[in-house]
């Protein structure tokens, strides 16, 4: 038996088929009542090594609900500021136009407010601190929520400035306190709500995210397990919660970044694409509303 070992070694001096029209990424949220930010960089191919290419000039027209609005845009490096303030369950339409690319068009909902209608401590168990919080459920729309926790940490520098910062907590899981739950998603034995992948609500980051498809626009009490914690470093501070109610594009978006990270480091799995709301390029602007609410704990909490 002969082997035959041999090498070669060419350049490849062509490189135009793997050249591809560049297009627009987009990414921004609008949030209800408050101005918002566009980023606003052009698609890279596969050989190029920038991380981004912002691109400036773009050219804007924003519709409200089909009406067009006058906004002033001030832009700094590829991020363009509106001084529109979105409404409440409206719906935005933004046209970008730019000489070098293809013209773009996204569609945002808002969402209408959520309304935190009390939140309450219970007391600790073995897997956290738990807390039950009421929310007022919209009757008629299928919402999709996101719930956060966190202090507001504050230290001094030398000079005597105060300096802010934001912990999270991380909710670990949620319970839904309704009799139907466990009947319609015939999912689980308990009402632990976690990573219900197939339904697209789950923990993400440090928040949870998860829909009202289980609740006939009742409202909604579930009780919230924050992971164990030392938390005596943050005694006299409120602990506030935020209730985002965010649109399916944010949703759909979150799904598919779960399933990638999932399948990120198998090489052989099959492709995932990122979900993208931009037509004619790429890229996620999504709308949210939020509220959010605090409560001072009792002693006790923050000594175990």
């Amino acid at each position: 038996m002969g082997v035959v070992l041999s090498s070669c070694e060419d350049e490849i001096k062509d490189y135009k088929y793997l050249e591809k029209d560049s297009r627009l990424v987009v990414n921004g949220i609008l949030v209800a009542d408050s101005s918002f930010t566009l980023n606003i960089t052009e698609s890279l191919g596969i050989l190029e090594d920038d991380l981004y290419k912002y691109v400036d000039n773009v050219e804007f027209e924003i519709l409200e609900n089909d009406v067009s609005l006058i906004s002033n845009i001030s832009v700094d490096t590829g991020y363009y500021f509106s001084d529109i303030l979105p409404l409440p369950g409206a719906t935005y339409t933004i046209r970008l136009r730019h000489d070098d690319f293809l013209d773009c068009e996204t569609k945002i909902n808002i969402p209408e407010k959520p309304e935190i209608l009390k939140t309450e401590y219970i007391g600790r168990a073995q897997e956290g601190f738990m807390f039950n919080i009421t929310v007022n459920d919209n009757l008629e729309t299928n919402d999709y929520y996101t719930l956060s926790a966190y202090f507001i940490d504050g230290y001094f520098e030398g000079d005597g400035t105060v300096i802010t910062d934001t912990i999270f907590t991380g909710p670990r899981y949620l319970e839904i306190n309704t009799s139907d739950f466990n009947a319609i998603t015939g999912l689980y034995n308990s009402l632990v709500y976690q990573y219900n992948y197939e339904e697209g609500d789950f923990i993400s980051g440090d928040k949870i995210l998860f829909s009202d498809n289980y609740i006939s626009g009742n409202n909604l009490q579930f009780k919230v397990i924050l992971s164990n914690f030392n938390f005596s470093v943050y005694a006299g501070t409120p602990l506030y919660f935020i209730l985002e109610a965010v649109n399916e594009d944010y949703v759909k978006f979150a799904k598919s970044m779960r399933k990638y990270n999932l399948i990120r480091d198998n090489p052989i799995a099959e492709k995932v694409y990122i979900y993208s709301n931009i037509e004619g390029g790429f890229g996620l602007v999504y709308g949210k509303s939020l509220t959010k609410d605090n409560l001072f704990l009792p002693r006790d909490f923050y000594n175990q």
